[in-house]
C-alpha cells in the first residue's frame, strides 16, 4: 500500500522496465555511424547493379523459442466474493529449446520455416496439421550450425527462385535455367554433383536472375560451403554489421515478437483447456497457426520498413546511432551490489572469524578463540558441503532432465534424399504410411504363424491319440494299425488332410519373399560421354628418353609399360 501511496504523492516520477544490454552492442551504437553510412552505401551499389527487386531481396534469421515456458507474468481478472488463496497459473516448464529458421523478403512473402530440436521427430509426428513443406532438424545443442545452414541454403534457393517477380514474369524452370536442381544434380545422373550448374555457364551479368540475401554473422552463414553454394547461384550475401541487428534486422524488427507472443497464446491456450504439458510434437502441432499469425505479409513488410534495408536508406539508423551518442553515461549506485546474492558467503565468514581473532588476540579470552577457531572449521566444512550438495542437485536435476526428455516409444524419422540433418513434414507422413504399412505385414505374418502354430499341435494331438489307441479291434481280431489306416479307421483322415493343407498353405505364404529389387543396366548418357573420350585420350609413353641427362648412358632404355601379350606369343613362335 506504501508504494501506491509514494506513486500518489510524486506523480512526476515514471516507471520503467530495465533491460540488459550486451556491451558490443553498447559499444557499436558508441562508434558506429561511420560504419552504418558506408554499409547503406555499398548496399545501394549492390541492388542498383544486380536489378534487385522487392521479391528478390530475403532477409533470414533464428530465433530461440522454449517450447513450454510461460511468461511470468499473466494479466488476469478474479472474480469472486472472498479471496481465500491467492490466484495461480501453472507452467508446463518444458525448457527445452526449438530454433526457428524464418525468411521473408520486401514484397511480404516467405518460404517453409525450419525447426531445429535436440532430438529427431518420431514418425508418429505425421499426423499433426501444419506445412507439409516445414522441415525438422536435429543438432546437439537445438541450434543451427553449419551443416543445417548449407541444407537451409539449398531449401532457400529453390522456394526463393519461385517467389522471384523476375522468375515469374519470364516464366523460368528452375532444372531448365540451371541445369541441376538444387543439389547441383541432374535427372539422368543423379549420383554424381556438378562443380557448377552447367546451365549458367557463359551467360552474361545481365542475363542473370540475381537473389540478394540479408543475415547476420553467425559461424555457420560464414563457412566456406554456404557461402560457395550461394556463388554457384547467383545469390548475393550481404552480412549485417556486428552487433546491429535489433536496428538492422527486418525479422527481428516486424515478425519474430508476434511469432513469440502467438507461441504465448497457444500455450495459455492449452492450459486453460486443461493440459499440463506442452511438450515439442504439441509445439510443432501448434506451429502452423503460430507462423501464419507471426509471419504475416503485413508483418514482414513492416520489418524492412523499419530497418531501411529495401529501399535502402541510411537516415534513420544513422539517427537514431546519433541519438544515442548524445546520451550520457550514467554510473551505477554502488550501493545495489550489496543487493545481490553474495556466492562466496562462506569464504566470507571464514575470513571474518579468523581476522577477528587475529585482531583482537590479546582482548578474548582462551573460550573465544576456541569458539573462533570452531568457527572457522564449521565454515570450512559448509564450504566443502556446499559443493558436494550443488553437484548432487545438478546431476540430479541432469538426470530428471534426461528422463522427461527421453524419447518415448516410437520409430524416429529419418533423413531422406539429399539431406542428412533434416526432414519434412511431408516425408514424415510418407514414412508413417510406410512404417504402418510394415507394421500391417508384420502382423498378418505373426497372426499366421500362431495361426500354423495352432495347425500343428492339433495334428501332433491326433497323432498323439493315435499312438494310444493304435491297437484296435477288427472282426474279433485286435491288429495293430499305422497311421493312415487308423485314420481311416476312425473317419479322421479327413481332418487331418485338411490340417496339413492348411499348414502347407501358410508354410508357403510365409516363404514368399515380397521384397524385389531392378538393377539397371543401361548406362546414363554422361557415362557413355566419359567413356568414349576416354577411348581417344592420349596413351601414355611406352618408353622415356633419358639421353639429355647428365651422366647417362644412351644405350640403356627404361621400359614403362609391359609389351602385348600378342608380342610374347610371337617371339617364342619365331624362336
Amino acid at each position: 500500500m506504501w508504494y501506491r501511496r509514494f506513486r500518489d504523492d510524486h506523480p512526476e516520477l515514471d516507471t520503467s522496465i530495465l533491460k540488459s544490454k550486451e556491451a558490443a552492442r553498447y559499444e557499436y551504437e558508441e562508434a558506429g555511424v561511420e560504419e552504418t553510412k558506408h554499409w547503406f552505401k555499398r548496399l545501394s551499389e549492390v541492388i542498383t547493379r544486380y536489378r534487385i527487386g522487392p521479391s528478390e531481396c530475403w532477409n533470414a534469421d533464428q530465433a530461440g523459442i522454449r517450447v513450454g515456458i510461460l511468461r511470468e507474468r499473466v494479466q488476469c481478472l478474479v472474480i469472486r466474493t472472498k479471496k481465500k488463496t491467492p490466484t495461480e497459473v501453472f507452467s508446463p516448464e518444458d525448457r527445452e529449446t526449438c530454433t526457428v529458421i524464418g525468411t521473408g523478403n520486401a514484397a511480404g512473402a516467405t518460404t517453409p520455416p525450419w525447426l531445429i530440436f535436440k532430438a529427431f521427430p518420431t514418425i508418429e509426428w505425421s499426423d499433426i496439421d501444419g506445412d507439409p513443406n516445414m522441415r525438422f532438424a536435429q543438432s546437439e545443442t537445438a541450434f543451427s550450425n553449419a551443416e543445417i545452414r548449407l541444407e537451409w541454403a539449398k531449401h532457400f534457393n529453390r522456394w526463393s527462385w519461385e517467389k522471384s517477380a523476375t522468375v515469374q514474369h519470364r516464366q523460368l524452370d528452375f532444372e531448365q535455367w540451371f541445369g541441376c536442381n538444387e543439389h547441383l544434380k541432374s535427372e539422368f545422373n543423379p549420383i554424381a554433383p556438378y562443380d557448377t550448374p552447367p546451365g549458367t555457364e557463359g551467360k552474361e551479368e545481365e542475363e542473370l536472375v540475381w537473389r540478394l540475401l540479408i543475415i547476420d554473422g553467425f559461424s555457420g552463414h560464414g563457412s566456406f560451403a554456404f557461402r560457395e553454394y550461394c556463388i554457384k547461384f547467383n545469390i548475393l550475401v550481404a552480412f549485417l554489421l556486428p552487433h546491429s541487428t535489433h536496428m538492422l534486422q527486418p525479422m527481428d524488427l516486424g515478425v519474430f515478437q508476434w511469432l513469440k507472443n502467438a507461441h504465448q497464446k497457444r500455450l495459455r491456450e492449452a492450459l486453460r483447456k486443461g493440459n499440463l504439458t506442452f511438450n515439442r510434437r504439441d509445439f510443432a502441432g501448434s506451429f502452423k497457426e503460430i507462423f501464419e499469425e507471426g509471419f504475416t505479409a503485413a508483418h514482414i513488410i513492416a520489418g524492412f520498413e523499419k530497418s531501411r534495408i529495401f529501399p535502402p536508406t541510411e537516415a534513420p539508423a544513422v539517427s537514431y546511432l546519433l541519438k544515442k551518442k548524445l546520451k550520457t553515461r550514467k554510473a551505477i549506485d554502488p550501493a545495489l551490489s550489496s543487493l545481490l546474492p553474495a556466492e562466496n558467503r562462506f569464504p566470507m565468514a571464514s575470513d571474518t572469524a579468523r581476522d577477528v581473532s587475529n585482531r583482537y588476540h590479546d582482548i578474548l579470552s582462551s573460550p573465544t578463540h576456541r569458539g573462533l577457531e570452531a568457527v572457522q572449521k564449521i565454515v570450512s566444512e559448509a564450504i566443502v558441503l556446499e559443493d558436494i550438495v550443488r553437484k548432487h542437485v545438478a546431476n540430479r536435476q541432469e538426470r530428471i532432465e534426461k528422463r522427461y526428455h527421453q524419447r518415448k516409444r516410437g520409430k524416429r524419422g529419418r533423413p531422406v534424399g539429399d539431406y542428412f540433418h533434416n526432414i519434412s513434414l511431408e516425408e514424415l507422413r510418407e514414412q508413417q504410411a510406410e512404417f504402418i504399412e510394415a507394421g500391417a505385414k508384420s502382423e498378418q505374418r505373426s497372426q499366421l504363424r500362431n495361426i500354423r502354430s495352432f495347425t500343428i499341435r492339433q495334428m501332433e494331438e491326433i497323432k498323439a491319440e493315435w499312438q494310444q489307441k493304435k491297437e484296435v479291434i477288427v472282426d474279433g481280431v485286435e491288429k495293430k494299425m499305422r497311421f493312415k489306416q487308423w485314420l481311416e479307421h476312425t473317419k479322421r483322415d479327413v481332418e487331418y488332410a485338411s490340417l496339413d493343407a492348411s499348414r502347407a498353405e501358410i508354410s508357403s505364404q510365409l516363404k514368399k519373399k515380397e521384397d524385389c529389387f531392378m538393377i539397371d543396366t543401361q548406362l546414363a548418357p554422361e557415362a557413355r560421354e566419359a567413356i568414349r573420350n576416354a577411348g581417344f585420350a592420349a596413351k601414355p609413353l611406352s618408353a622415356a628418353d633419358l639421353s639429355g641427362l647428365l651422366n647417362t648412358d644412351d644405350s640403356v632404355d627404361f621400359q614403362l609399360t609391359q609389351p602385348p601379350v600378342d608380342a610374347d606369343f610371337n617371339e617364342k613362335d619365331s624362336l
